[in-house]
């Protein structure tokens, strides 16, 4: 697996053999960043769920200001802390090893400003549809403050709360469901969502 795009394309992520993790393929995060263009560039871009760090790296390397990831898993932690050292990136991004929800707290805490989010959940995982659900009550989303979820094509997400949907892309097995944070109290500008 690689960079698909950006200063760093075509540079080589570490995927250890076995993982229980499911790397998001080149050909859905090149999607994703099609989908979202621009709007990564400039902005701190938040990958919950990160595994091997291959979404946030490609944000990365696509210009966007900074990366904060997060994974638990030690194994794709390991590959993860792995890969931003590979690709020399450390300064510009963060790792959190906690889980989603802890991450989004100690975001809040800090006063994290967020304009892209994208959270991958292992499919099976019971709690992420819950999380999902309250992301919005998080003080992280500053503009764009566009979500984009990724999960299986037969099972797609309700729109999470304090969100404006957006289109639903789909690629094989794997879907792309692009949300738009839509507290009209943080200001955010009214562009079309993708």
């Amino acid at each position: 697996m690689r960079i698909v795009g950006g200063d760093l394309r075509g540079r080589r992520l570490d995927v250890p053999r076995g993982m229980d993790v499911r790397p998001t393929s080149e050909k859905v995060r090149e999607a994703l960043f099609d989908i979202i263009g621009p709007r990564a560039a400039g902005v701190v871009f938040l990958d919950l769920y990160a595994g091997t760090g291959a979404v946030g790296l490609e944000a990365l390397s696509r210009g966007a200001a900074g990366a904060v990831l997060v994974e638990k898993n030690a194994r794709a932690l390991a590959a993860l802390r792995s890969n931003v050292e590979r690709l020399g990136v450390g300064g510009r991004c963060r790792v959190l090893p906690v889980s989603s929800e802890k991450a989004l707290r100690v975001l809040s805490e800090e006063g994290a400003a967020v304009g892209v989010a994208f959270c991958d959940p292992p499919y099976a995982d019971p709690g992420w549809p819950d999380l999902l659900g309250r992301l919005a009550a998080f003080p992280i989303w500053v503009p764009p403050g566009i979500l984009v979820v990724e999960s299986a094509a037969r099972s797609l997400p309700s729109c999470p709360a304090g969100f404006e949907a957006g289109r639903t892309y789909r690629y094989g097995d794997t879907a792309l469901s692009v949300y738009r944070f839509s507290d009209k109290r943080a200001g955010l500008s009214r562009e079309a969502t993708p």
